[in-house]
């Protein structure tokens, strides 16, 4: 103690500094206090006292230093490890076997681990006698749920297990299958990722231990539920779990069975408002939940035509305050809101005691980040009133924006608002088509830049200039993660590790869903370090030659793919010439030792019998698909080939034959693993019959169109797929009483079933109800999801006017409303079409709609619809729209769509054409836009292409051009705003394209890369001419041309123009069927 009465630090005992170190970063400390004296270095370096080590905020040279210095020769000391860099998750585990061993490892927190790493890690974790706490979290969708449990279940201290991984990477058939049979230790579990419930059913087998239990979505899309529960789980107290898709009835027999012991329950539902029903709740709390304490309950329905008021939710109110309730100090709210046509409820739990609670006076005085979802439109009104509400801005560090039309001031304006947000995490970003530097020279962008502290920054879309914007403006930003456009890829790249002061401290960026050429590209030439992580790295490399000119392909095939043979895991082929060229890697493919996953789209049959025979020297090839370009007069060659790969479990076929007769069967006595087959193309009964009993352990398979033959159905020995449990199938060339019988021969194990029938003239049986539930109560007892789609086209067709609804007369469809089909939650609606003179109903499968495409047409009158509201349809990828008026008044949304079909029925008419869309489809999103209505004007196409920044595929049937000037649309301001911002690679005009509609066509989209038409035989020279111009800059990426319906002596005729004009030094020309492909 000095004078003054204080004590240094030096004289305070090793125990209080040990308990000051506990509130430091180890690394930190050790670096501060290692070389101060003797003493402290001897605290760090002798002492016994735990570690914990926290790896989320390094650059790799500190880390390296971190490791050889300090982490290296404490292992033995850590308790508790956190790391979030992939890379460095990667060499800590690779080096494990040589000098690293956490024996005393209590707490280990994965983050951003790919799924291999993950194997490998689980593997060594399950050594670790003390590990009693893992987080785990994968930024891949993919990975392999059954073994990542197999290996945790085996962990023997395991106590807390936290899991992300991913909610694409769905359970083949729904369940586990692990191969451990004892149970594990677990008591808290955290499922933070969508989960069915068989699925979780079977997890929660293995931990009888179980008192805390966490799930991020819990769903029945694919399952229904078991009718006995064999498990207990009686020491489970506390679970919270958000329902997707289950109404009251399915979630109560899990309440009743697996959490009869709860004390606290914590639950977020939606659509079902029998979760709204006070006395059923009483009912069940009181008769099978006993210890239940805590009851939380947020519930958010659509309430599409409803009328809500304040008397409507005092009623609801008041059926919450009984004795019951209030007894236990259980209050509620209730608040509505208009969004999107619809009235919205939202019912949960509020704080005791807070009856008289009011959305101005709700304060939130522990809140750290705040998070607007993708249906709030960002606005200065919305920023005034986030600037006036009881929120502590002042100790928000997290902030996240799921809009995907918020603009950069927007964005200046709520950052500046929270001076201490340190992760920003933003969906998509647009400059409201400001220029770069006005925006960098407004007051509030000066003052930000120099203020904010971000260091962290997510951008799920962007593009290049929003990006450099966004660095501009948080210069201490040290972790950049973002999804780039592949053609900006390399800018990206020298942006970001160019020496300029914006990005100093950055040292971690992931990007993802890259190419490698695309990586190639950037880094190869960029210095001796990265040029070496290329070369001489041992990661697995994935090819995909889809779109590549070729003069690049040369090169990195000379650079990357003939030196690394050993290295490709995937190869991706669909350029047609490409196959021609005699440096194609169809050439050398039995070399490719490790390549798992082949692709050939638009393979010549000539091509395809020369490459199978090689794929039996590929002894880890699994997955394979096959697009054959020309037709074919037997697929037994193919089929026979194929059947002999070992290692095949995926396989995609489209082989189009001839029309003449029965191909033969099938005579080989060998037998293939897949496990998911994919026929794209039409198909005889028999000759399924003939592939099927060749893969005995077929799970999933996908048939585009069954077709048999009159009076040639001769059936082979039947046999029986046990492993067969999801099938989708085309019925449109097979009557029900074929199905029927193929069906009991087969497919009776089945337990998911999607069939189509298109045209069907005379296949009105597929909509007998009767004839379905006989079919599924005799020979399917397995089926939980039935899925159909039933068209009938045809002229005869009575419709009537009633309430001013189109209604049919003759529909038999009120049959699938008997409780056969309510008990089993499958539901039913009819859609309506008119085209040509004909009418069409649409008779198919919702609530859920489980497919990847909908057709939105006008809809038949209410009563044909059960269980119909507003909803969002999740499965949809695919939007085609046959009636634009339908999008006014339209019920659903579809925001996971990428795709986007205008038929041949859409309204011209439409001036709002981008504001009816953007009600049901985020526009923002898409990628490929097809046009097939002729009327399209230039005026109408740049509309839109105005609201959808992301497309790369363009796909239309026609353009007017009328009273269009060419150079005066050239200086309008839409038309240079899209000129200068889309990213359009692939173009498809498939009318007869006039030389100003091609003009027009290269300057408005600039990055084109690939281009398909048609022209008259006079123009050819003339167009080749223009596209292949060196002076012409709007062609300067362009590398493929494609010629519809083209004669065989143009291809003569051009050879002899490039030659004689030297337009191109190399180059492949060839012809297919009746198109032309010149690829260069």
């Amino acid at each position: 103690m000095n004078r003054n009465g204080c004590t240094n630090f030096e004289e305070l005992s090793n125990e209080i500094i040990y308990e000051i170190f506990d509130f430091l970063d180890t690394y930190h400390a050790y670096e501060i206090f290692s070389d101060l004296n003797i003493r402290f270095r001897n605290l760090f370096t002798l002492s016994n006292f735990p570690i914990e080590i926290n790896l989320f905020n390094i650059s790799k040279s500190s880390f390296q230093q971190h490791y050889e210095q300090f982490f290296k020769y404490n292992n033995h000391r850590i308790h508790s490890l956190y790391i979030s860099n992939p890379f460095i998750i990667n060499l800590i585990f690779s080096s494990i076997k040589n000098d690293i061993l956490f024996t005393q490892l209590k707490i280990l927190y994965l983050k951003n681990i790919d799924s291999d790493d993950c194997n490998d890690a689980l593997d060594y974790l399950v050594s670790l006698p003390q590990l009693s706490t893992l987080i785990i979290d994968s930024f891949k969708d993919d990975c392999d749920k059954n073994t990542i449990y197999d290996k945790i279940f085996r962990l023997p201290a395991l106590k807390y297990c936290n899991l992300s991984l991913g909610d694409g990477g769905a359970m083949t058939d729904g369940l586990l299958h692990i191969a451990y049979n004892n149970f594990s230790p677990i008591e808290h579990l955290i499922i933070d990722y969508n989960i069915h419930f068989n699925e979780l059913f079977h997890i929660l087998s293995y931990v009888p231990h179980l008192r805390r239990l966490s799930i991020k979505c819990l769903t029945l899309l694919y399952d229904r539920m078991p009718h006995t529960f064999s498990i207990t789980l009686n020491n489970l107290t506390h679970v919270s779990i958000k329902l997707n898709h289950i109404n009251f009835d399915q979630f109560q027999p899990i309440m009743i069975n697996l959490f009869r012991n709860l004390q606290v329950l914590s639950i977020s539902t939606s659509m079902d408002n029998e979760y709204m029903n006070a006395q059923r709740w009483e009912t069940l709390i009181i008769t099978h939940m006993p210890h239940l304490r805590i009851f939380d309950i947020q519930h958010n329905t659509s309430l599409f035509g409803a009328v809500i008021n304040s008397k409507t939710c005092q009623d609801l109110m008041n059926r919450f305050a009984t004795l019951f309730w209030t007894k236990r100090k259980w209050f509620f709210t209730h608040q509505h809101y208009y969004l999107e046509r619809s009235n919205h409820g939202f019912f949960y739990s509020i704080q005791p005691y807070r009856l008289a609670i009011d959305n101005y006076s709700i304060d939130f005085p522990n809140a750290n980040e705040i998070t607007f979802g993708k249906d709030v439109y960002i606005s200065h009104d919305l920023i005034i009133k986030i600037s006036n509400s009881m929120i502590p801005l002042s100790q928000i560090t997290k902030v996240t924006i799921n809009s995907d039309s918020v603009c950069f001031s927007n964005i200046i304006k709520i950052l500046y608002l929270i001076p201490n947000c340190k992760k920003l995490i933003l969906t998509s970003l647009s400059l409201e088509g400001r220029d770069f530097s006005s925006l960098r020279c407004t007051k509030n962008f000066r003052y930000l830049s120099h203020k904010n502290t971000i260091t962290n920054i997510t951008i799920k879309s962007c593009k290049f200039k929003e990006v450099e914007l966004l660095v501009s403006l948080c210069p201490r930003l040290q972790h950049l993660t973002i999804n780039v456009l592949q053609e900006e890829f390399q800018s990206f790249i020298k942006y970001l590790l160019s020496n300029n002061g914006n990005n100093r401290y950055l040292h971690s960026l992931f990007i993802r869903s890259t190419d490698f050429h695309h990586v190639y590209k950037a880094f190869y030439s960029l210095n001796a370090r990265f040029y070496n992580l290329i070369v001489n790295s041992t990661i697995p490399i994935d090819v995909d030659l889809s779109s590549i000119s070729k003069s690049t392909f040369q090169q990195y095939n000379k650079d990357i793919i003939l030196p690394n043979k050993h290295r490709i895991q995937s190869l991706h082929l669909s350029n047609a010439c490409l196959y021609d060229d005699i440096s194609s890697p169809i050439h050398i493919l039995s070399q490719f030792l490790h390549l798992k996953t082949l692709s050939l789209n638009n393979i010549e049959s000539k091509y395809l019998k020369y490459l199978l025979p090689k794929l039996v020297s590929l002894p880890y090839l699994s997955s394979l698909s096959i697009t054959c370009r020309d037709i074919i007069r037997s697929r037994t060659p193919i089929y026979y080939r194929i059947i002999r790969l070992r290692a095949l479990k995926y396989c995609s076929l489209s082989v189009e034959r001839f029309d003449c007769g029965e191909s033969s069967s099938l005579t080989i006595n060998e037998y293939n693993p897949i496990e998911h087959l994919i026929i794209k193309h039409d198909i005889t009964t028999n000759e399924l019959y003939s592939l099927l009993s060749h893969v005995p352990q077929l799970r999933r398979l996908n048939v585009s169109d069954i077709s048999s033959l009159w009076g040639k159905d001769i059936k082979t020995s039947v046999f029986v797929l046990p492993c067969l449990t999801h099938i989708s199938l085309g019925l449109s060339s097979i009557n029900f009483n074929a199905f029927e019988e193929m069906m009991i021969d087969m497919f009776h194990l089945v337990q998911v079933l999607h069939i189509s029938i298109d045209n069907s003239f005379n296949h009105q049986m597929y909509i007998n109800a009767n004839r379905w539930e006989q079919l599924i109560l005799s020979h399917m007892p397995n089926l939980r999801i039935f899925d159909i789609r039933h068209e009938n086209w045809s002229t005869y067709i009575i419709t009537t006017i009633h309430n001013a609804n189109r209604v049919i007369s003759n529909t038999r469809i009120d049959n699938f409303t008997s409780s056969f089909w309510i008990n089993r939650q499958w539901f039913f609606t009819q859609q309506f079409v008119h085209e040509w003179e004909r009418n069409c109903i649409i008779f198919h499968s919702i609530d859920p709609y489980r497919r990847t495409y909908y057709t939105l047409c006008k809809q038949i009158h209410q009563s044909t619809c059960l269980n119909s509201k507003k909803t969002h349809m999740q499965s949809v990828q695919h939007l085609r729209i046959d009636n634009a008026n339908e999008l006014i008044d339209c019920k659903y949304y579809f925001p996971n769509a990428t795709t986007l079909t205008l038929q041949k029925n859409f309204s011209k008419t439409s001036n709002l054409i981008t504001i009816n869309l953007n009600r049901v489809i985020p526009l923002r999103q898409l990628t490929k836009l097809v046009i097939e209505y002729i009327t399209l004007s230039l005026i109408q196409l740049i509309e839109l292409l105005c609201c959808t920044p992301h497309i790369h595929t363009l796909v239309f049937a026609s353009m007017l051009l009328d009273k269009v000037n060419y150079n005066s649309i050239q200086d309008s301001q839409s038309f240079q705003t899209v000129c200068s911002t889309n990213t359009i690679i692939n173009v498809t005009f498939k009318a007869e394209c006039t030389f100003g509609t091609l003009q027009i066509l290269a300057a408005l989209f600039s990055q084109i890369q690939h281009l398909t038409i048609r022209l008259h035989e006079k123009d050819l020279e003339s167009y080749v001419r223009f596209l292949l111009e060196k002076t012409n800059r709007n062609t300067a990426h362009l590398c493929s041309l494609c010629v519809l319906l083209a004669n065989t002596s143009w291809l003569t005729k051009l050879k002899k123009l490039i030659k004689s004009e030297k337009l191109l030094d190399d180059y492949i020309l060839k012809m297919i069927d009746m198109d032309l492909y010149l690829w260069w």
